[in-house]
């Protein structure tokens, strides 16, 4: 089959019946010439030979005009969900990590205080206590011979009370 460089008289008087006949088919909407369900069934027989799963959802509108505006609307409400979910999941994640660390340095910070003012006042008890009696037995010691060979008063001392230090 050759290639047409040129139209004929005859072939350019027909472009207007050809060009009216496909404006026609291109325009027209899909329930004048096929039911709904033919349409569905063939949609799903479609999907069925590509291996593929038919979608849950077909909508039908008035023309290749109304689906094209109709895929774009159905774009963008993809596009929203998109945005939506990466915003949910954003702002979930920073709440979530802002309240865990919240919770987290308090209930650590008051165990930590608990802990450590328990462990504290027993550690400084005992400690204080053991320290208190060996030093005080070592000075009733010396004590005993202070008095025996020096006439030192332990007594007097031991009415004085007084208290010891200790640095840890």
């Amino acid at each position: 089959m050759s290639q047409i460089i040129e139209l004929t008289a005859e072939q350019e008087a027909l472009l207007p019946k050809y060009r009216e006949h496909w404006i026609k088919i291109g325009l027209a909407t899909s329930t004048e010439s096929m039911e709904i369900r033919d349409i569905r069934q063939m949609v799903d027989k479609v999907y069925e030979a590509g291996n593929l799963e038919a979608p849950k959802h077909i909508i039908f509108l008035s023309s290749p005009l109304a689906g094209y505006i109709g895929a774009v609307m159905i774009n963008q409400v993809q596009v929203w969900d998109q945005v939506g979910a990466q915003i949910n999941n954003q702002v979930r994640d920073q709440v979530r990590d802002q309240v865990w660390d919240q919770v987290w340095d308090q209930v650590r910070d008051q165990v930590r205080d608990q802990v450590r003012d328990q462990v504290w006042d027993q550690v400084w008890d005992q400690v204080r206590d053991q320290v208190w009696d060996q030093v005080w037995n070592q000075v009733r010691e010396q004590g005993s011979s202070l008095e025996s060979s020096q006439g030192f008063d332990l007594q007097r001392v031991r009415k004085s009370r007084c208290e010891l230090v200790v640095i840890l």
